[in-house]
């Protein structure tokens, strides 16, 4: 299920200190100098989708049709404080008659249905906390009852 993408949305500042030097001069006494200098770096915003999976609704049986509900759960991990958003394309046999998913059989024929996401988007916890996204699809029993 290639449907997904992770958008950062937020950046994060330089973090800066000061480390004092010190340096001895061993001439017959000892001096001592003092230099400051600031050490910087960027923490860069990121995110990386660790698992995912496909949603498999079994078998579905026409003479004894039900709606259906399947899902699965994607795990992303970002830097901590990142805004992220997790999207979901229209899918690789979207109906644009009927502006829904589809899943395709070889044959032609669709079956059509819908796609509800929880938490796809929020500020992340860190790489250590990954975040859970939770992807539920339905199908209609009246959508597959009479499909060969």
């Amino acid at each position: 299920m290639n449907q997904r993408a992770i958008f950062p949305t937020a950046t994060h500042a330089a973090a800066r200190c000061a480390l004092p030097l010190v340096a001895a001069l061993l001439s017959g006494s000892l001096n001592a100098q003092v230099l400051s200098f600031d050490a910087s770096a960027q923490v860069i915003p990121r995110c990386r989708v660790e698992t995912g999976g496909d949603i498999a609704f079994g078998e579905l049986d026409p003479g004894r049709a039900r709606d259906s509900t399947a899902a699965t759960t994607i795990r992303v991990a970002c830097t901590r404080g990142t805004g992220y958003r997790l999207t979901v394309d229209q899918g690789a046999a979207f109906d644009a008659t009927r502006a829904t998913r589809t899943m395709r059989r070889s044959t032609g024929e669709r079956l059509p249905y819908a796609l509800t996401a929880s938490g796809e988007f929020g500020i992340a916890t860190g790489w250590q906390r990954p975040i859970d996204v939770r992807l539920q699809a339905t199908v209609k029993a009246a959508d597959y009852v009479n499909l060969p």
